[in-house]
Parts: structure tokens; sequence; C-alpha cells
């Protein structure tokens, strides 16, 4: 057995990582959440304490026009001249104003109350660039009450609330439309410019409250720190517990486990060992699969030399038998193909016996040429026989019989030779060699037959055979440089019994034959399909 050394992250490792990142995430998300939520606590305690103000300061100016003003109205119509004015009572904005200057004195706060206006009586009241903006849109779009938001200035946060104010009656526009119609003690106070030229129906007044936020919202920032710190000692607490729970119920028992599995890998005398059952339900349904496993482990361990020694008796004996067989039915191919050559023998030597009582020439010719076929398809049977492979046949031995055998029956002439040259192990199945052979009989003997005559015997004459093996196809080439090939020669068109054998055995080999006629000699090339491996 070998270690395999493995790479990648420790499950302890990975398991705490993603309790911590979770542990992490969600202790972010909560102070995040917590410091919005206080900072949105924040906001709506300033836009109730604006609603508070607002309702505080109207209620003083119900108090005024309904009560006050009034009741000093009648208790002074008699001794109370029409040009008197007294702002102290006759005017609720005024006693608003002086309200809020007292109380101001009394309580120290960054809170904005102002009842503002476009050139308002009193300076006090005179409306800021946004104040103005909101009035001047309070007269063109009836249906805005009020805008709130939040305006950060000299940086510092503040709710912002405007809502709209007072709208110019009838019977107001006696103080507010000319100098002259109004108390001259008005006058004398305020004098003559200043809210004047007022127009019915129109919004003259708006209430400006500002509420400070930035002291709330550093208080919330102060809360969320707190709170992170108690929850940051929180969750290291909580990720500590739950290390030391995974380590003993988790990570302990898997690495048990682990470390067993090792020793019985390294060592093959630790398996049957077990490992102890964890606490977990799950752990130990997989601790007692590893026992089982262990344990019959060890039992096939234990018993397999055994098994392998009577399978290799078993196929020692098959292999015994098969080569038995195999030598028999080698013995038998050989017998068979020494039978069928010797047959073939038996048939070439009948035609001599018959050739010998004949006295016609062509006869004698023609039992002679099919003499040399049948002894060509003899050697075939006599290499098979001979050899150790009965699928294939070493075919450039045969070529060198054959030639030779048939160079000592038809050449006439002392000066003729040949060469043969075949690709190394090229190898044949009877099925190919067999038409191949009587292919190389029926060229070769034509080749000695009718390429050399008298006429050129002085010269040296050769006959070249050759067979190349190529990746799907073998080339089989036999060339002589004799007087060649008549010049009307149509190999289509001949008559010979020869070349229609070798049409026909080349068809059977599924291959094409090429003449070349050109001149000196002949050139015949024959491709067929590679069938047998060779």
């Amino acid at each position: 057995m070998t270690n395999s050394n493995t790479s990648g992250i420790r499950l302890s490792l990975l398991l705490n990582l993603s309790i911590a990142l979770v542990i992490m995430l969600a202790a972010l998300i909560m102070i995040f959440n917590t410091r919005a939520t206080l900072k949105e606590y924040a906001l709506e305690d300033a836009r109730e304490k604006a609603e508070l103000m607002l309702a505080q300061n109207l209620s003083v100016h119900s108090f005024m026009n309904n009560r006050l003003k009034p009741e000093v109205f009648k208790m002074s119509e008699n001794y109370r001249q029409k040009s008197y004015f007294r702002p102290e009572w006759m005017s609720s904005t005024f006693a608003v104003r002086e309200i809020l200057k007292c109380f101001r004195t009394m309580h120290t706060n960054n809170y904005y109350y102002k009842e503002c206006a476009i050139n308002a009586r009193s300076p006090e009241n005179e409306a800021d660039s946004l104040e103005t903006v909101f009035l001047e849109k309070c007269n063109t779009d009836s249906n805005l009450k009020y805008q709130d938001f939040i305006r950060d200035i000299n940086g510092e946060s503040f709710y912002q609330l405007l809502r709209r104010g007072e709208v110019m009656e009838r019977s107001c526009l006696r103080c507010h439309s000319t100098p002259e119609r109004a108390p001259d003690g008005m006058v004398e106070i305020y004098g003559p410019k200043r809210s004047f030229g007022r127009q019915e129906g129109e919004v003259v007044s708006a209430v400006s409250i500002r509420v400070p936020l930035s002291t709330a919202y550093r208080r919330a920032s102060t809360i969320a720190d707190r709170l992170s710190l108690y929850m940051l000692f929180t969750m290291v607490g909580l990720f500590l517990v739950q290390y030391l729970v995974n380590r003993f119920l988790v990570i302990k028992p898997i690495s048990n486990i682990r470390h067993k599995a090792r020793q019985i890998t390294s060592d093959e005398t630790h398996l049957g060992e077990e490992v102890k059952q964890p606490y977990t339900r799950e752990l130990q349904e997989t601790a007692n699969a590893f026992n089982i496993m262990s344990r019959k482990l060890r039992l096939q361990m234990d018993s397999l030399e055994q098994q392998v020694e009577e399978r290799t008796k078993k196929i020692k004996n098959m292999n015994d038998q098969l080569k038995k067989s195999l030598d028999e039915k080698t013995v038998l191919l050989q017998e068979i193909h020494h039978r069928v050559k010797n047959n073939l023998n038996v048939v070439s030597s009948l035609m001599l016996l018959q050739s010998g009582n004949m006295s016609d020439p062509k006869g004698i010719e023609a039992l002679k040429t099919c003499q040399d076929r049948v002894i060509s398809m003899a050697r075939i049977h006599e290499m098979l026989y001979e050899s150790d492979d009965l699928a294939n046949l070493q075919i450039d031995m045969y070529i060198q019989n054959l030639a030779k055998s048939l160079f000592e029956t038809y050449n006439t002439l002392p000066n003729i030779g040949f060469t043969a040259r075949v690709d190394k192990n090229t190898q044949l199945s009877l099925d190919e060699a067999v038409p191949l052979g009587l292919i190389l009989n029926e060229l070769i003997t034509n080749a000695l037959k009718y390429a050399f005559t008298t006429s050129n015997s002085e010269e040296k004459g050769i006959i070249d055979i050759s067979i190349k093996k190529g990746t799907s196809e073998i080339v089989l080439q036999v060339k002589d440089n004799g007087v060649g090939l008549p010049v009307d020669f149509k190999p289509e068109n001949a008559d010979s019994l020869g070349l229609k054998l070798v049409y026909l055995l080349t068809r059977q080999l599924g291959g094409k034959i090429i003449f070349d006629q050109g001149r000196p000699g002949t050139l015949i090339t024959i491709r067929f399909p590679l069938q047998a491996k060779v």
C-alpha cells in the first residue's frame, strides 16, 4: 500500500473560518442596523419636538387672539384711542417671539423657531433665503402645506420644518395695506415701510423650525460603538464555545477516523482495527461503517493469498489446456497444408506425365503453364507447413524461390537476371498470398517468354520485382528492360489466358492494374488494399 499526499483546506479550518465569517457578517449587519435605527429614532424624535414646538406656539396665538385680546379690547374700549397700539398684548407674533427669548435665557439649546415673512414687520421675523423660497412656492402652489428635510449649517445637522402660515384676510388689511390706515402707534414703532402693501388671500407668513440632530447622531454613534464592543466580546465568546464544541463533537472524531485510515493504508497490519464511537449519531454511523469495512478488509486480506494461489493454479491449468489445444490445432493445420501441397504436387506430376504422352506442342505448352501455376500454389502451402505463423506468410523468400524456379524453366538466354525487393516484415494472409503468387507466376513467365529475344540477347536483361507496403495498401511492380509491349497493345482486349487470369486475380484482391507501355521495357503496377495485419 502507498500513501497519497493530498492538498486542500482542513475541515476544522474551513468550518471555523465559515462560522467566524458568518458571525462577523451578522455583527456588522446588526451594528449598521442599530446605528441606522438610532439615527432614525433621533430624526423621529426631532419631528416630534418640532410638532410640539409648533403646537405650543400656535396655542399661544390661539390664546391671545381668542381670549386675551377680546377681553382687553372690551375692558379698554371706553378710554383707548383708535390710534393706540401696544404689541405686547395686541400682536400674538410679538408675544411668541418674546416668550421664546425668555425661554432661551432659562434654557440654552440650539432649537430654532421663527414665524417668518417677506418684508416682515419686525426685522427679527424676516425670512432668510430658504424660507423666502418656501413662501413664494406657497403663493404659487395652493397644495403645498409644509416641507421637512435635514439641513447642514456650519457642519452641524438640523431637522428643518417649514409650514404654511397666515393668509391675509380683509380684516387684516387695516394694518397691512397702507401706513395711513394703520394705527399711529404701530407706524411709530415699526415705521411706515415694513409689512405694508399686502393683498387679500396672500400667504404672508410661514413657520420655520429647526431641531439640532448632530448631538443625537453623536449619541447614536456612541451607543452603536458601545454596542459593537459588547457584541464583539459576545461574538468572540460564542465563537470560542462553538469552536470547542465542534472540536470535541465533530473534528476530533473525524480526525480519529482519518488517522486510522492512514494507518491502514500505510501498514496493512492495522487492518481490522476499529475507532472509538463518537457522541453524535451521524458520526456514530460513519464510525460503524468504517469499523465494518476494516474488519471485512482484514478477512479478505487473510483469505486473499489462498484465493490468489487457487486462481493461479486454475489459470495455469487453463493455459496448459489452451497451449495443448493450440499445439494440436497448429499440427492439424500444418498437416492440412502438407497434404494440400502433396496433392498439388501429385496434380503437377500427372500433368507432367500427361504432357509426355502428347505430341501437340501447344497442348504441351498449356499443360506446362498449368503445372507452373499449380507449383506456385504448392509452394505457398509448403511455406505454411514449415512456418510457425500459420496466419501470415513472409513473402520475400516465396518470391525468391518462385522466380528461381521460373528462371530455371523458361530462361533460354544466359544473360538475363532478376532482382527482388520486398519491404521488411511484409506479411500476407493465405487469401492474399495465393492470388499474388499466381499473378507473379504469370507476369514473370510472360517476361521470360516475350520480353527478351535473340536480337537483343547480347544486352544484359533484368527483371525487377518489388513489393512495397503502405499504411493502407500493397504495391506490386514487375519491370523489365526488354522489347516492351506492342504499340497497339490494349490490355483490356488481350486474348491471353494469363493476362485474363491476372485481371481476375487483381479484382479478387480488390486492386487495380496499370500497364506502362513506354519503351524500352515494360512496367506493370498492381495496387490492392491491405487486408491482413502486416
